[in-house]
């Protein structure tokens, strides 16, 4: 009877691969304040939950080869 034990926090390189994005791109959203992170003495890692959330807010609807945010839709 085992149970998988599901990762929550991600490094930057993994954040990055989950994203789709570089690095640099994960450290920039990190800076700017956009993408929240946990740090862990000098580790800064990224929850699951909020990796999720920030792929949710940036989802864009294409209608016609044009590209709508959710609020245009």
């Amino acid at each position: 009877m085992s149970e998988q034990v599901l990762k929550r926090l991600y490094s930057v390189r993994e954040a990055a691969r989950y994203l789709g994005v570089s690095p640099w791109s994960v450290r920039n959203l990190q800076k700017l304040r956009t993408l929240p992170c946990v740090r862990q003495g000098r580790r800064v890692l990224f929850d699951i939950h909020d990796l999720e959330r920030h792929i949710e807010n940036h989802k864009t609807e294409v209608h016609d080869g044009h590209d709508l945010s959710p609020q245009e839709a």
